[in-house]
């Protein structure tokens, strides 16, 4: 992984060092991309190096627990970017740090005790669900051969493999450490290289196009095979992540955004530009391919530490030098040139595998935050197929903001332009968000906006659904909303009815989203009623909203408990009552409300209130509520699991999609998300 290091002690035999020292150098060079032949390092000015001091471990320690606590301490604070940036200060304590001489098993226990903390602070923080793990390759130690193998190895690679091309990337072929990566990878682990190389296909095509256009050479192409075998979505157990296995810090050092809504090491394209500006530099630094790969994984301090200490210009001169480099940093170069050979003539090795399809895609613009399952559908594609194109999308919406663009199916760019624009704003994401606060839960979440627990956490890709952390946002699915009212709209603490006027004074840091969201409305309708033709507000504007309505036209405010209100307009949908032939007695459970009741059953929350004398929506576990079933009609409640399409779920009761809306209030557009519930009505049994 990029700047990840092993806590392996070294087992090498020691040389004398030479008595010269390889100097550094930050000159910018062009360079050319390998074809079928190679491409001449251009010289490089040599620069001094200061050498630091070893620190020990318990000093090393002691650093890393001093940004691990206040990171702990921005955890509390609810100020979670601050805490990751923390979290991933204390790693790189050791990171960065060499391996004090006599204190390998130390340094060892240390930083995994260090890690095993910092991951149980961040398993309570959400994370993606499609997330693969890590492969172990670079942390398992390539077997020694003895002399006699390593020559056997060597005379049948002489005897039986073809010719390899002229590579950039300098490849002894006869070096014992070599050989026993080839033999290792192609042999001991077959089945997983195989698997590796047979996803490469998908990306290498887009790899080689980026590295021939930076200049890097385009055997590194297989540098993913050692690191993540190819998939995008692999995170290490230091949160290393993506194809090339990148910081947090070291990808935003070269332009990627790592955040809550998007972490774009993760993305096929935008990390493989940034890592051929991360290869050049390191190649810069050094004029040596072995040991710019070597820093790869090492990290640059280190290995121009370990140079100057020993006095040695190559790469594997300094590997046998005790505790120079770490086990996992020596054996990552043999590893990748071993790699190198294998991808490049795989058959030569024995590797089968069926190529994975090309990581092919058309791009589009994303005008407002939008649904990735809305995304789908106007695409003519699945959710999957859309969230495998976009791996750095770590909701399932858009980044909610003015422009995002984004990757469907090859071809089907011009189909989604159209569907997308006709798609209405407000129904292009039924989700609000929502800021943790102290003491809630996602149980008490769920009930304020009538979703459900499985719901929000599908949405937002929560493992941990029995903690969660103040000062967090999440995003909040909007489930069947009654008449007049707005789909995932919280219910009013604060005693507000619906359609009552509020005159909202925008605070610093806030948009529109967030302010429907806070009083149960849409984006598009506080545009309509403050006549605004974009989402842009400004600090100290004033906005007119009508609380948990998107009428255009909203109702007055509900009268007090007892006083008569004035005839309201309805529509000709709400304005007769369902029509009843008998009727059912409900027990209200826990957690129940007079919303999800009148959903579960088919009818109306204010049929509801009237047929049991209700003056308000405040109900208790226990007590019994009628309810009045419509003549010739069964009800019952359907739970959405995932997969499930509101298509699928028509066909499977035997209605018709349009029903099926009618009897929960949506739309054919409406997202349906898992957990939530939809109302079925079906014939009677007789």
């Amino acid at each position: 992984m990029t700047l990840v290091k092993s806590t392996a002690s070294s087992g090498a035999a020691s040389r004398s060092p030479r008595p010269s020292v390889l100097v550094l150098t930050t000159l910018a060079v062009t360079l050319g991309a390998c074809g079928g032949g190679s491409t001449q390092p251009p010289a490089v000015a040599p620069q001094a190096v200061l050498v630091e001091p070893t620190a020990s471990v318990s000093e090393l320690a002691d650093q890393a627990d001093q940004n691990y606590w206040f990171a702990v301490d921005a955890q509390q604070r609810g100020d979670a970017d601050e805490a990751q940036e923390y979290f991933d200060r204390a790693v790189e304590v050791f990171l960065h740090a060499d391996i004090p001489a006599g204190e390998e098993d130390a340094f060892r226990t240390a930083f995994n005790d260090l890690v095993t903390r910092v991951h149980a602070q961040q398993l309570d923080e959400f994370q993606v669900a499609a997330e693969a793990e890590a492969t172990d390759l670079p942390e398992e130690e390539i077997p020694v051969l003895s002399e006699a193998e390593i020559e056997l190895l060597r005379s049948r690679m002489a005897d039986t493999l073809p010719e390899m091309p002229k590579f950039t990337v300098p490849i002894p072929m006869d070096n014992p450490r070599v050989i026993e990566a080839v033999r290792y990878l192609s042999q001991d682990r077959e089945e997983v290289i195989a698997e590796g190389l047979a996803r490469g296909q998908a990306y290498l095509p887009l790899i080689r196009e980026v590295f021939t256009a930076e200049g890097v050479p385009l055997e590194l192409a297989f540098i993913p095979l050692i690191e993540s075998l190819y998939k995008p979505y692999v995170r290490s157990r230091a949160s290393a992540v993506g194809l090339w296995q990148l910081m947090a810090p070291t990808a935003r050092l070269y332009g990627l955004r790592v955040d809550w809504y998007v972490d774009e090491r993760r993305d096929p394209v935008k990390s493989t530009k940034a890592i051929a500006r991360f290869i050049l530099d390191y190649y810069r630094e050094f004029d040596d391919w072995h040991l710019a790969i070597a820093a790869y994984n090492g990290g640059k301090g280190r290995v121009g530490r370990a140079l100057q200490r020993t006095g040695t210009e190559d790469f594997w001169t300094l590997s046998e030098v005790p505790r120079s480099l770490p086990r996992e940093t020596r054996e990552f170069v043999p590893k990748i040139l071993a790699a190198i050979l294998m991808g490049t003539d795989p058959e030569a090795y024995g590797l089968r595998f069926i190529a994975e399809p090309e990581f092919r895609y058309d791009e589009v613009s994303i005008d407002s935050m939008t649904d990735l399952q809305v995304v789908a559908e106007a695409a003519g594609t699945t959710l999957e197929v859309i969230q495998d194109l976009n791996p750095q999308l770590l909701r399932r919406t858009t980044p909610n903001m003015e422009r995002y663009t984004m990757r469907v199916p090859e071809g089907s760019g011009d189909r989604f332009r159209v569907a997308y624009a006709a798609i209405p704003e407000s129904e292009r994401v039924r989700v609000v968000e929502h800021r943790i606060r102290t003491g809630e839960t996602l149980s008490r979440i769920a009930d304020a906006y009538d979703t459900s627990v499985a719901a929000i956490s599908d949405l937002n890709g929560i493992r941990n659904r029995h903690s969660i952390r103040a000062g967090h946002t999440l995003l909040i699915p909007a489930g069947q909303p009654s008449a007049g009212t707005v789909a995932g709209a919280p219910r009013a603490e604060s005693g507000r009815a619906t359609g009552e006027q509020v005159a909202h004074t925008v605070r610093r840091g806030e948009n529109l989203s967030r302010i429907a969201g806070r009083y149960g409305t849409s984006v598009s309708a506080i545009k309509q009623w403050n006549s605004m033709s974009s989402d842009r507000i400004y600090e100290g504007d004033r906005l007119t909203v009508y609380y948990g309505t998107t009428s255009s036209a909203p109702t007055a405010a509900a009268p007090p408990a007892g006083v008569a209100a004035a005839p309201a307009t309805t529509s000709a949908r709400d304005a007769a009552p369902a029509v009843a032939s008998s009727s059912t007695d409900y027990t209200i459970r826990r957690g129940d409300t007079l919303i999800g009741i009148a959903r579960m059953h088919g009818v109306r929350v204010q049929d509801l209130r009237n047929w049991n004398g209700l003056n308000s929506d405040r109900i208790y576990p226990g007590r019994s509520l009628t309810i009045q079933m419509p003549a010739g009609q069964a009800v019952s409640s359907y739970t959405i699991r995932r997969g499930d399409t509101l298509a699928a779920i028509a066909r499977r009761f035997g209605v018709s999609i349009d029903q099926l809306c009618a009897w929960n209030d949506i739309t054919p557009r409406t997202t349906i998300y898992p957990g939530n519930r939809l109302t079925i009505r079906t014939p009677a049994a007789q």
